[in-house]
């Protein structure tokens, strides 16, 4: 302890000699003007000196001053000769209350140090916590928690230097008042047994909650769940829906190690009304699960939470630019609900004061190591923009149990995605699920600028999964798909029930081993159900460009544009269309589509004594053309021929090079043509008898 030296008890003056200033007159001023200002005889400045004030005879007064006032002094004789003159005099104590403190800068007030050191946060030391990660500072810091919410104070947790050793949970109610932290790289290391959380922190009335950081809550795999922060307000009043604000804030080392608590391994978890949630590079590491401690769709292991409590959930939520790694299992074959974000709202809920109204952004950021997804949402409306993800700690298996970005209830789209796999693969890069909200049709949901790096030797089994089921309708958007490495489906359209649904893909760029898109089929759906792909190149080897992996009694429209590298489908009713053999496809309108009529040029190489099967393309019952260029520069080798369920007859042919069968190879001819009718399966087939190989280009219309 540094002593100090003891203040002036009583006040004593001199005159010119040296001598007591008996009998002399101390006039008080307010500073820098003759206007008297009182002092006083008592601490309580309950009792005035007179003024002037008479000395006595040691020439001594007690003089205690307004703490927020400033004086001139004027020392006159006791037969009122001037002595000196003292200006700007302020009161001087070792209690903080009786200094006064004015701020630098024009129009700055007089106050109390006190008063200035009360807007000043609250740091645990001033509670006696050491801060050095070795002293026990539980008791210090829950006592900053709650003299914080007492006093309506911002807590500073300190800097680098700072780290709190606590050995419990640390509980508070936020009442109405709500919390401000503040930090410049401060650490508070759970140490204590295994709890389920480090900060319980809870409202039943709804508050604003601010943490600014850089700081760091460790759980040092001894709390199920870093912190906690929960609403539970009954969401009827506005007052309910305040906003959670929080910067640079890391959460490390959550451990659900048994079934002890009912509680996931979270870093942090938000819950119940919230007008805005808003968390600003946020970091969440080694949220971990015990082998046998998961409970699928009920207890796992996650990054960051925020969901509803009940009926009542956020309006907004936004994530920017958040680091999430390695939330897993501890069983590498356990592979459920092991996710770097869960962002759930309230549904449908009519209870909720906002209904249908909750908004996702996720923005930025890198997901590394997210065993089951990365991000997963159920919201009214979502957005996920420029993310990185990184799978390179490969579990047992290899393939994930879900999609890395799961959008499972309402519209959202998906634009900016950089995803790395060396090993371990997610089930699917992007899934869109149920988008029904009830009463709302909701947006169209888009993929767009999805790039894809898969270098191990496991297969990612699809790119973008679209299930469908809602009365509304569906639209899907998908923009500009490079997916590099082994790959089974680019898209797979899980239908259930929606009318005029339809499916647009652009600009996709993959080597799938299946096929590119497949549709798997839930229930009967009704009609007009559409799939439409422009500009979608197989980099690998040939393989159907559409298949259909379950029956459908229902008229499906596929149509695509400038498509390369792909075969025949398979698996398709007479009441869909089949994609040809080819590595070109234009068409508009669906095969036997009796309300629009089709144009599609493809184009085929066949080898000498080689044919082609393709199914024609026409209106139901009606007639169509084909337009047949052979790519040998010889005028006789053109054709045009018309077409119906029954026949194919020869319009304008050149020599003989061309000879037309009914429903079997005509048998002569350098170049043969035959098919039509039921028992041709609704079908053309062309044959190259040249002697050499044979390009053709084939229009069809109908």
């Amino acid at each position: 302890m540094a002593a100090l030296l003891s203040p002036s008890a009583k006040q004593q003056f001199f005159d010119n000699a040296g001598n007591p200033a008996s009998g002399f007159k101390l006039y008080t001023y307010a500073a820098n003007t003759l206007t008297p200002q009182a002092t006083y005889t008592n601490r309580a400045g309950t009792v005035s000196n007179t003024n002037p004030i008479i000395l006595d005879a040691r020439g001594e007064a007690i003089i205690y001053l307004n703490p927020e006032v400033i004086y001139d002094y004027v020392l006159h004789t006791a037969a009122d000769v001037p002595v000196w003159t003292r200006e700007d005099v302020s009161a001087s104590a070792g209690d903080a209350s009786a200094v006064a403190f004015t701020q630098s800068g024009s129009g700055a007030v007089i106050r109390t140090l006190q008063a200035r050191l009360l807007d000043s946060p609250l740091y645990p030391t001033d509670f006696g916590a050491v801060g050095d990660g070795v002293a026990d500072d539980t008791l210090a810091v829950q006592t900053t928690l709650n003299a914080a919410v007492a006093q309506s104070r911002t807590i500073d947790w300190g800097d680098l230097s700072k780290v709190y050793l606590v050995t419990s949970t640390l509980s508070l109610d936020l009442a109405g008042i709500g919390l401000r932290w503040i930090a410049t790289g401060a650490t508070i290391k759970y140490g204590g047994t295994h709890v389920a959380r480090v900060f319980d922190l809870n409202t039943a009335v709804g508050c604003p909650v601010v943490i600014e950081g850089p700081l760091t809550i460790d759980a040092n795999m001894l709390a199920n769940n870093a912190l906690w922060i929960g609403n539970t307000a009954d969401g009827s009043s506005p007052s309910h829906y305040q906003d959670a604000t929080i910067t640079d804030l890391t959460v490390t080392n959550m451990y659900r190690k048994d079934a002890t608590f009912a509680q996931s391994a979270d870093g942090v978890f938000i819950r119940g009304a919230w007008n805005r949630v808003t968390l600003t590079r946020p970091t969440a590491k080694n949220s971990i699960l015990a082998a046998g401690a998961g409970s699928i769709g009920v207890f796992g292991a996650f990054g960051i939470t925020v969901a509803n409590q009940g009926a009542r959930a956020f309006r907004y939520c936004s994530i920017v630019d958040a680091t999430v790694e390695n939330i897993s299992s501890e069983d590498p074959a356990y592979l459920s609900d092991q996710d770097g974000l869960r962002l759930f709202d309230a549904g449908d809920s009519v209870s909720h004061l906002y209904p249908n109204e909750s908004f996702v952004s996720v923005r930025g950021g890198q997901y590394k190591n997210c065993r089951n997804r990365s991000i997963k949402v159920q919201a009214n409306y979502a957005q996920v923009s420029n993310i990185g993800i990184v799978r390179n700690d490969p579990p047992t298996g290899g393939v994930g149990s879900q999609a890395d970005i799961d959008m499972q209830v309402g519209g959202g789209s998906v634009d900016g995605v950089d995803c790395l796999y060396d090993a371990h693969v997610p089930s699917a890069i992007v899934q869109f699920t149920d988008t029904s909200i009830v009463g709302k049709v909701v947006p169209a949901c888009t993929a767009k600028n999805i790039r894809v790096v898969n270098h191990g030797a496991v297969t990612l089994p699809v790119g973008i999964i679209i299930t469908g089921d809602e009365d509304t309708g569906q639209r899907v958007f998908i923009d500009t798909v490079d997916i590099r490495g082994l790959i089974d489906k680019a898209v797979t359209w899980r239908i259930s029930s929606p009318d005029d649904a339809m499916v647009i893909v652009k600009n996709v760029l993959c080597a799938p081993t299946t096929c590119f898109a497949s549709c798997v089929r839930g229930v009967a759906m009704v009609v007009n159900n559409q799939f439409y792909a422009d500009s979608c190149v197989n980099l690998g080897a040939a393989v159907p460009f559409f298949i259909k992996d379950s029956a459908s009694s229902t008229l499906l429209k596929i149509s695509a544009n400038g498509c390369f590298g792909w075969t025949d489908g398979a698996g398709m009713s007479s009441g869909e269309l089949n994609q040809p053999a080819m590595l070109r496809v234009d068409a508009i309108g669906g095969n036997n589509d009796a309300t629009s009529g089709t144009m599609r040029p493809r184009w085929v190489s066949l080898a000498n004594g080689a044919s082609v099967q393709m199914p024609r393309s026409s209106l139901v019952g009606n007639c169509g053309f084909i337009l047949i260029v052979t790519h040998s520069n010889a005028a006789e080798d053109q054709a045009l021929f018309a077409v119906d369920h029954n026949s194919l007859i020869p319009i304008a042919i050149t020599g003989t090079t061309w000879v037309a069968g009914t429903t079997a190879d005509p048998g002569s001819g350098t170049y043969r043509i035959w098919g039509g009718g039921t028992t041709g399966g609704d079908s053309v087939w062309i044959k190259n008898n040249s002697g050499v190989a044979r390009s053709f280009t084939v229009f069809m219309f109908g």
